[in-house]
């Protein structure tokens, strides 16, 4: 089977492309793990408060969850134990892309000094659960205070030293 020189440019044509296309996504994964996003970073929790009128501790983390690129989403677990009981909290947590928490969804309250970090502040509520964000920069959750029937917790970022 002989290939004419049109057909011939066309398949080298295609199979450059294809290798210049592969080059340059294997050039982007390289810069962005080089230069990460700081939006994409995890963070650890400390939780203390109380659960069912106990004392409870516990742990949390927050993980980037790219859905689209109009947002930043996050979704945070904590897990919280008490002398007899134990609780797991999940939420999410939705930034337009200047970094500020959907206003159609959270309340902005204002801002609040924590440490030496000045913070955003937000309320939701859901299902008779009342949550306060405070928000530092790059959409990172500095403090979470959630309120319910069975709980009152606070649960503060461990930042690394």
């Amino acid at each position: 089977m002989e290939l004419s020189g049109n057909k011939a440019m066309a398949l080298v044509l295609v199979i450059l492309l294809m290798g210049g296309s592969i080059a340059i996504f294997f050039m982007m994964e390289m810069m962005h793990q080089l230069n990460p996003d700081i939006h994409e970073e995890s963070h650890d929790y400390t939780v203390v408060g109380t659960l069912y009128e106990e004392d409870c501790t516990g742990t949390g983390e927050s993980k980037y969850t790219p859905e689209n690129s109009r947002t930043y989403v996050y979704s945070v677990n904590l897990e919280v134990k008490s002398l007899n009981h134990s609780e797991k909290i999940d939420f999410g947590l939705i930034f337009d892309k200047d970094e500020k928490m959907v206003p159609s969804v959270y309340e902005y309250i204002g801002e609040e000094t924590i440490g030496d970090k000045t913070v955003s502040v937000y309320q939701y509520e859901e299902k008779g659960v009342n949550y306060t964000y405070y928000i530092g920069e790059h959409c990172k959750m500095i403090r979470a205070h959630i309120v319910s029937d069975h709980y009152d917790i606070v649960a503060d970022i461990v930042e690394s030293s």
